[in-house]
């Protein structure tokens, strides 16, 4: 398992712990290993991760508060406030291409290779003014 797969567990575990209490916590995980994704493996099983936390909290179709949205778009604001990016909102709101797109993140700024597009505008301006450049090295 990797780095980011380590991170992104310990922070699905921090606000579903957090949010819904630690027993209720493991009934998910409990819940979601029934459904053949196990809490390890939801790193590999976002899809599945994803679809069933809204099964079991609701997705703002026909309930009230949509609970699986909001948990999984709380666990994105954290992860991206992790790797030091500013937390945007976006609508229509994918929980699986946006951890896909974190984790590229991660693997860019561990590589030393972080792109504009992937850095909040405050870094980006920084960056700029360091190096005189912009994405591919095009100057400012």
């Amino acid at each position: 398992m990797g780095d980011f797969d380590k991170l992104l567990l310990k922070t699905v575990d921090e606000t579903l712990s957090y949010a819904l209490g630690e027993t209720n916590a493991r009934i998910i995980y409990r819940y979601l290993e029934e459904k053949s994704c196990p809490f390890l493996e939801v790193p590999l099983k976002l899809d599945i991760f994803s679809r069933e936390l809204r099964a079991v909290m609701g997705s703002g179709k026909r309930q009230i508060i949509g609970s699986g949205k909001i948990l999984e778009e709380t666990i994105v604001a954290i992860l991206r406030g992790k790797l030091g990016l500013e937390c945007t909102k976006k609508d229509p709101f994918d929980f699986v291409d946006a951890i896909g797109k974190l984790k590229d993140v991660y693997s860019e700024k561990k590589n030393g290779n972080v792109h504009p597009f992937i850095l909040s505008s405050r870094a980006f301006v920084s960056q700029v003014k360091k190096t005189g450049q912009r994405d591919g090295g095009e100057k400012a």
